[in-house]
């Protein structure tokens, strides 16, 4: 991870300074930087105002006119109808919606099954035994998940580096950031 932040000038042409090297770059080479973990901030030089934001967009752009998609279309069209300012506020909005209605179905699992042992329909080791079941379910799940989407973001990435060593010139770029911190499911076992 770099130490400091790396600054980079965006002008009024279109050209992007970058002020540690003292070099213009090109979008392929602010999101080199990215994957190399460096921390970037373009600020255009007139208003001086942080426009990090548009210029990331600007590389996915690019890279979706190369047909390396970062997010599949489905996922593009719920976007623009929700309306969203920006993929993060819908990320937070949907992915996160999503994570909190698991949880929830999982408490009502857990309530459902602690009536049917409280009604005597299941006797207390059965009602452990589905809580466990259950839980190894889910798990198994989100680690299928993780794995899917851990080898999606790895070939994104590759293709990524392999753009970049093989045109030089392009402007062609991938930028990949974890944007979601997970929490394994679980479904506790009440007496």
């Amino acid at each position: 991870m770099a130490e400091s932040v790396r600054i980079i000038k965006k002008y009024q042409n279109r050209k992007l300074y970058d002020t540690q090297d003292s070099c213009y770059v090109t979008l392929d080479g602010i999101a080199k930087m990215i994957r190399d973990g460096e921390e970037v901030v373009v600020i255009d030089n007139n208003t001086k105002a942080d426009v990090t934001a548009l210029i990331l967009t600007q590389v996915l752009y690019e890279q979706e006119k190369t047909h390396q998609s970062v997010l599949p279309v489905t996922i593009l069209k719920n976007i623009i109808k929700s309306g969203s300012n920006n993929v993060f506020e819908f990320m937070q909005k949907y992915v996160l919606g999503m994570i909190d209605a698991q949880a929830t179905l999982e408490t009502d699992v857990t309530t459902h099954i602690e009536r049917l042992t409280k009604k005597g329909d299941l006797t207390l080791q059965e009602a452990q035994a589905l809580q466990t079941q259950l839980k190894t379910m889910t798990e198994k799940s989100q680690s299928l998940l993780d794995r899917r989407i851990e080898e999606r973001l790895q070939a994104f990435m590759a293709a990524g580096k392999t753009t970049a060593e093989t045109t030089r010139t392009s402007t062609t770029a991938t930028t990949i950031s974890p944007i979601a911190n997970r929490t394994p499911s679980s479904i506790e076992t009440h007496a």
